[in-house]
């Protein structure tokens, strides 16, 4: 292991929209671990957990309705996000370096139709512009 970077910290986020719907206050907190190995290796890791809490309800309904006239919810929608990100690279030269890349979103909201999880892999050939 030639080096390693901790980094971490806390963002407060309010989003203003011109809806109601979409309006609401965040809590962001964040660390990632960044490892340099031999042979021009890098890993980097980052993780976080949001919270958001809107301001005003859903248009959304809470369950699926067939035929049937459906009332929506007084709550507010509140949403809680876990996010990973993972990139191991490999300098090829100076400016070209080829590396894979995961990421992983979970959000999880009292509105089920802002429930769901991601996975997304790819592989890259990245060049600089020095």
């Amino acid at each position: 292991l030639e080096g390693l970077d901790l980094a971490g910290g806390y963002r407060f986020r309010y989003f203003h929209s011109q809806g109601k719907e979409w309006k609401h206050f965040a809590h962001v907190f964040s660390a990632g671990l960044a490892f340099d190995f031999p042979a021009g290796f890098d890993l980097d890791t980052r993780a976080s957990y949001e919270f958001r809490d809107f301001v005003s309800p859903s248009t959304f309904p809470d369950r699926e309705t067939v035929s049937f006239q459906y009332g929506l919810s007084d709550a507010d929608r509140k949403e809680h996000e876990v996010r990973f990100d993972a990139e191991l690279a490999k300098a090829i030269t100076t400016n070209l370096s080829v590396s894979v890349r995961y990421s992983y979103l979970e959000n999880e909201s009292n509105r089920r139709v802002f429930d769901y999880t991601r996975h997304l892999g790819g592989a890259y050939v990245n060049f600089r512009f020095d």
